[in-house]
């Protein structure tokens, strides 16, 4: 197609056979399908069949060619390793024998190969058999071989070094007992070796005589002397030296060993004679001077730590000596022992140089605790030092002996000044004062002198601090620690006391209240006409038994700030308790003057503070009920001249009665205020006109109160008004409670959640639902 150069294009005359010229079929339907073409392909591929199965016989006759084809990919240089390790002369000369059979087969190997069955003869490439696999068969010979004469030669020159190295050893022969002992030693594993190394001497020999018969170049390649002659050379020398060694070692052996025995004597009875001088004697009298006793045993552990180095030096050339020996003697046994109780003294000499160290650092350390001052020891240090010495007694009780003089004599130490230290500890506690040092002087016959500084040595020289003295000591401090005891706990309360502050509220005003009945009885008539009048401003809708109508104040009236207390009773409860204290500690002080007018003071106070709490309770809800009812009752200029007269009374302390609770607001101490003796004044005064107040206003409780709930008339007035001022805290309802009720055991009270105040504001117990729970007795 000249249009599309890419498609492909044929020339020629065509193949058509016996089809028709026009049919269009595939080439090979008409060349193996054509009756005219059929039968001469036929014989064609039968021709060649036969070529070809001529062609199979001739590569199965020669498969060993796959054997070794195999062998060249799988070979590594680990395999080389692996068989000269082995050390298998005869498998490394079978494996080069094969190597070289299959280089010589492979270097003959026909080039080509033509098939002779048929009229087709079919030729068959061979070249690569001679040329590739002999490379690779020759390749892996060759550095095979490489590889061995390596390895035996840097094998051999290791034994040619060792060997000569014991041949100088060997030719030395030695006279003194260390060398001696050093020849004998090295000899040892020699003669050990002997086998072992013959077998090696025989390996490498059969090795380089196998390497040098197929590889003969390597040998002519080496220009120094030949090795595995070298090799062997030197092993007969080695062999020769080696028994004329022996001979001189076993006939030297036991001169040698008479001699290393004497001197191990020697050496035995010096470290004998110095361990029996350091742990006898002088080492033992515990009225030696402990650091002389040091110095000398110093000395003497360095001694017989170089004896002991002797001793050992020469017990390890006696092993080595032994060890050569054929078979070892009872001689070897009793100096292993003498060595093992050589190691015992020099553990023994340490602990008693020890014992004497601790013995100097304590009575050092004592001597100088007694030389300071009392007011300058420290109890606690001293204390610490002395229980850790008194546990590292104790081991050595377990490490030396329970009966070893000079560790009693240790310990002995530690607890005589123990038995002070107890003693001066509470001597020197914050108890003793002046008055109980001169009570403890006095009964040992002594002055006590306060401008004295004393040390603790003069507090033993005047027998102070003698046991024979503890119980009058133990009376006095005793009697001391209670009067620490006591102001200790009078400081407590007295910082109590200073903490100790009345809780303030701001009072809120009460609401308005007025309470309308459906039909009104009062035996006070004067009061019937104001009674009418609130009756007839409640609305006439709905008339109930009781109904509440509640008036806020307007807003042009001024609210007064005012503050009420809210603690009474905790005050009291906490006065109470803090009496009781003082009542149980005052019989053990009534001889001390101080203290019984101490005890006074604090009655004294305790009363004021009672008195004008309780008065202050009694006053303020007197005040909150006053001015609830007087809110209550709205009294205005055209009321009568006695409920006029009551208002002014209650208007006139009113002022003072809020400044002084807004002035406790401001300094709410306890003590301060029960101290100023006007207070307690001013509040009998109010009390006193709260009182007459309430009397005329007695129709009020009455009729507000009595006429609603009869069992209030139970209660009298005091009761009455004091339960109707406790809104803040409903558990003063209690007690009234039980007056008015029978078996009434507990009363827990709650508000439902929309009456629940968020500030420290009061409530008007009149103007609110309180919930209560009884429990019956």
């Amino acid at each position: 197609s000249k249009n599309e150069s890419n498609n492909l294009s044929i020339k020629g005359h065509g193949f058509f056979g016996s089809t028709n010229r026009h049919e269009v079929l595939p080439f090979e339907s008409i060349f193996t399908k054509d009756i005219k073409y059929k039968t001469d392909i036929k014989n064609i591929l039968a021709q060649f069949r036969l070529s070809f199965d001529e062609l199979d016989q001739y590569c199965e006759s020669n498969e060993w060619l796959c054997e070794i084809n195999r062998f060249c990919l799988q070979w590594t240089p680990n395999q080389m390793k692996q068989m000269s390790e082995d050390k298998q002369v005869f498998l490394i000369e079978e494996q080069l024998n094969l190597l070289r059979g299959w280089i010589d087969k492979t270097r003959t190997f026909e080039l080509t190969y033509s098939t002779t069955n048929s009229s087709y003869i079919i030729q068959m490439d061979c070249s690569v058999i001679s040329q590739d696999l002999c490379n690779k068969v020759e390749r892996i010979y060759t550095d095979f071989g490489k590889y061995l004469f390596r390895y035996a030669c840097s094998n051999a020159q290791l034994l040619i070094k060792k060997f000569q190295t014991a041949l100088q050893v060997f030719d030395q022969q030695p006279s003194g007992i260390e060398e001696f002992a050093k020849y004998a030693s090295y000899l040892a594993p020699h003669k050990t070796e002997l086998a072992s190394n013959q077998q090696s001497i025989e390996y490498f020999t059969s090795l380089f005589d196998t390497i040098f018969m197929h590889f003969g170049h390597l040998r002519q390649e080496n220009e120094n002397e030949s090795i595995d002659k070298l090799m062997t050379d030197t092993w007969k020398l080695f062999q020769k030296k080696l028994s004329d060694a022996a001979d001189f070692v076993a006939q030297q052996t036991l001169i040698i060993k008479q001699r290393l025995r004497d001197t191990f004597e020697k050496f035995l009875n010096q470290a004998e004679l110095l361990y029996n001088q350091s742990t006898s004697g002088i080492f033992l009298d515990s009225t030696q001077d402990p650091m002389e006793m040091v110095k000398q045993l110093k000395k003497n552990c360095i001694d017989f730590m170089g004896l002991e180095k002797q001793l050992r030096q020469y017990a390890e050339w006696q092993a080595l000596l032994a060890s050569n020996s054929l078979s070892p003697t009872n001689e070897d046994q009793i100096e292993n022992e003498d060595i093992y109780n050589v190691s015992q003294w020099s553990i023994e000499i340490d602990l008693r140089k020890d014992i004497w160290k601790y013995v100097e650092i304590t009575s050092s350390s004592i001597k100088e605790w007694k030389n300071t001052f009392i007011n300058k020891f420290n109890i606690r240090r001293a204390q610490e030092k002395l229980e850790c010495w008194m546990k590292i007694a104790e081991d050595f009780k377990e490490k030396i002996s329970e009966d070893d003089p000079i560790v009693l004599h240790w310990i002995k130490i530690l607890q005589d000044f123990h038995q002070n230290l107890e003693l001066l500890k509470k001597l020197l506690s914050d108890a003793m004062t002046t008055e109980q040092w001169k009570l403890l002087f006095r009964a040992n016959g002594h002055e006590y002198d306060p401008q004295y500084n004393y040390r603790i040595q003069d507090l033993i020289d005047l027998k102070i601090l003698q046991i024979e003295n503890q119980d009058v000591f133990t009376q006095i401090h005793k009697q001391a620690t209670r009067e620490q005891q006591l102001k200790d706990k009078l400081m407590h309360m007295q910082t109590w006391l200073n903490e100790l502050h009345y809780r303030m509220a701001k009072y809120k005003p009460p609401l308005k209240i007025t309470t309308v009945r459906s039909r009104i009885t009062s035996s006070y008539r004067q009061r019937l006409s104001r009674y009418r009048e609130l009756r007839s401003r409640t609305p006439t809708t709905r008339k109930t038994p009781t109904e509440i109508i509640l008036i806020t104040e307007s807003p042009s009236e001024i609210i007064e700030e005012a503050y009420i207390m809210i603690n009474s009773q905790e005050i009291l409860r906490l006065i109470e308790d803090r009496s009781l204290l003082l009542y149980s500690n005052e019989p053990f002080h009534n001889n001390i003057d101080s203290r019984r007018e101490q005890f006074q003071q604090y009655y004294r106070l305790f009363d004021n503070v009672k008195e004008m709490t309780q008065l202050w309770f009694e006053t303020q809800n007197r005040w909150i009920f006053l001015k609830s009812a007087l809110v209550n009752l709205n009294i205005t200029i055209d009321d009568q001249t006695n409920l006029k007269e009551i208002y002014n009374k209650f208007t006139e302390i009113d002022e003072s009665f809020r400044n002084f609770q807004k002035l406790a607001f401001q300094n709410p101490s306890v003590a301060g205020l029960a101290k100023v003796e006007m207070n307690r004044i001013h509040f009998k005064t109010w009390l006193h006109i709260f009182d007459e107040l309430i009397i005329e206003l007695d129709f009020y409780l009455n009729e507000q109160y009595r006429s609603k709930f009869g069992r209030f008339y139970f209660l009298s007035n005091d009761d009455l008004v004091n339960l109707i001022s406790s809104g803040l805290d409903p558990r003063f309802y209690i007690p009234y409670v039980r007056q008015l009720f029978k078996g009434i055991h507990h009363i827990q009270f709650h508000l439902p959640e929309q009456n629940i105040p968020t500030t420290n504001q009061t409530m008007n117990s009149a103007a609110i639902d309180v919930y209560g729970k009884l429990f019956i007795r």
